[in-house]
C-alpha cells in the first residue's frame, strides 16, 4: 500500500473519524470481476474504496479526505462509498467526481 494512502488512513484515526475499507489492493483477476479498468491505481496500492462509519454525508468524508491528504489523484463520491486514488508515478489531477 502507498505510503499516501496509509498516512491518510493514520490522519483518520487521529482526527477520530471511523471507517470502513471496501477495497484497496488488488490483483489483476480481482480487478477484473469488479468492473475495474486495466489501468486501475488498486492495481497498484494506490487507491482504496472507504465508506465513514457510521454513514455520513459523503460529500463531506470526500472533502475531509481532500483536506488530509492534499496530494490525492482521484476522489470519485459513489452512492455508498469513496473511491480515493494518489497519482501512480505521474504529477496529480486532483480530480473530484461524482458517480451516485
Amino acid at each position: 500500500m502507498d505510503n499516501r494512502i496509509t498516512d491518510l488512513l493514520a490522519s483518520l484515526c487521529n482526527c477520530n473519524k471511523h471507517y470502513t475499507i471496501t477495497s484497496a489492493k488488488r490483483d489483476p483477476e480481482t480487478n477484473a470481476k469488479c468492473g475495474g479498468v486495466n489501468t486501475s491505481a488498486h492495481l497498484y496500492g494506490c487507491a482504496i474504496d472507504i465508506a465513514p462509519y457510521p454513514v455520513t454525508n459523503l460529500s463531506d468524508f470526500a472533502n475531509l479526505l481532500a483536506e488530509l491528504q492534499p496530494d490525492y489523484d482521484q476522489i470519485i463520491i459513489y452512492r455508498t462509498f469513496v473511491h480515493f486514488g494518489v497519482s501512480v508515478g505521474n504529477r496529480p489531477s486532483r480530480k473530484m467526481l461524482i458517480r451516485k
